[in-house]
């Protein structure tokens, strides 16, 4: 069975993988805006001999206080432009030179937020370019609280044992003959809200109570993760763990089904 994110994504008409070990990286913007915190979320999903994979990690999708109050550029501080999905857009590479990440290798389209506060800008003009917008870690050695120099408009793990088990699983893409470019999805959380709603909305039966809802699952991953991380030592982060979807013993429900799929995308990333 397929992971929520991955109907949420096809339902938004992303284009979604579904060969074996041809990673699906999806992040999720936080509807809170917390400065300088790791609150976002990236999911990596993929099939393995069969059967989908789901592994859920904490990340920044947007800079720290100090690059959004210290821009490097005039029209200030990169911020990527979320509900897009870049193609092909990260190559296995070097961040800075220094160690294993995935860089920029395609366009990205990005807002640049120049009041020089502390709290992220959505909005205003698009800019497609190059930017050394890279998916990396912060600290090399444990789990980092504060997000600060760490991203500058970068997507940003934070914790490195996370990040080591997705660069892992980088390479097993790699190794399976997929290629070395990697697409990315960037999706607020508000779109995906919006997204159940209206899903639950299309499938109330006519003049029928409104059934009170249920703690939703498909944050479990992520959370699972995450307090695994929060429980051990900050010096010895613990490996990964991943979810494998089952297959649900509860029959559908006999109602409407949600509106038709947004037209497909290319094949190809």
């Amino acid at each position: 069975m397929k992971p929520k994110i991955i109907e949420q994504a096809e339902a938004l008409g992303y284009k979604v993988f579904s060969g074996e070990m041809d990673l699906n990286l999806i992040g999720v913007r936080s509807s809170q805006i917390v400065p300088n915190k790791f609150n976002d979320k990236i999911y990596i999903c993929y099939i393995q001999n069969g059967e989908w994979f789901e592994h859920c990690y904490p990340i920044t999708t947007v800079a720290g206080s100090y690059w959004l109050q210290n821009p490097t550029r005039a029209l200030g501080t990169a911020v990527v432009v979320h509900d897009k999905q870049y193609r092909s857009v990260w190559s296995l590479g070097k961040h800075k030179g220094e160690y294993e990440a995935l860089v920029q290798t395609g366009e990205i389209l990005v807002w640049r937020d120049g009041n020089k506060d502390d709290k992220v800008d959505y909005g205003g003009e698009e800019y497609a370019g190059y930017f050394g917008i890279n998916c990396h870690r912060a600290n090399r050695n444990h789990q980092s609280s504060s997000v600060d120099k760490w991203s500058a408009g970068c997507q940003v793990f934070a914790n490195p044992s996370h990040f080591s088990a997705f660069i892992t699983l980088c390479k097993a893409q790699i190794a399976a003959g997929l290629g070395d470019k990697f697409s990315y999805t960037l999706i607020h959380e508000d779109s995906l809200k919006r997204l159940s709603e209206n899903k639950e909305q299309a499938e109330q039966p006519a003049k029928a109570k409104p059934k009170k809802s249920k703690p939703s699952k498909g944050d479990k991953p992520c959370l699972d993760e995450e307090l695994k991380s929060q429980s051990q030592s900050q010096e010895k982060s613990s490996p990964s763990s991943s979810t494998s979807s089952k297959k649900s013993t509860k029959p559908k429900p006999k109602t409407a089904k949600a509106a038709a799929k947004s037209p497909k995308q290319s094949d190809k990333k």
